[in-house]
């Protein structure tokens, strides 16, 4: 993941598809401000991609470090889970 960041890292924003149990999100990467938007149309809370979310704030984490002159990024990703976005029937 963070060679995969490093090499975009010129781009505003870095679009991540991820599935997990049948599910697809998009995860988008505002590099410039630090932020991980996360389009979910089931809305999912944030505990249940928190095993993507950990790993992606490790490495941007690493990415802040070693890009400290080149930008003023926040040191943590700023999660944003609230966007509307169309709405998925749940099961039950």
């Amino acid at each position: 993941m963070y060679d995969s960041l490093t090499r975009q890292n010129y781009k505003s924003y870095i679009f991540i598809p991820y599935n997990y149990g049948y599910h697809w999100v998009l995860l988008i990467l505002a590099v410039e401000t630090s932020n991980l938007v996360v389009f979910d149309s089931m809305r999912n809370s944030k505990s249940t991609i928190q095993h993507i979310i950990d790993p992606l704030n490790r490495v941007w984490k690493k990415f802040v470090k070693a890009n400290k002159e080149c930008g003023q990024w926040s040191p943590e990703l700023n999660i944003k889970m609230d966007y509307p976005c169309a709405r998925q029937k749940t099961r039950n």
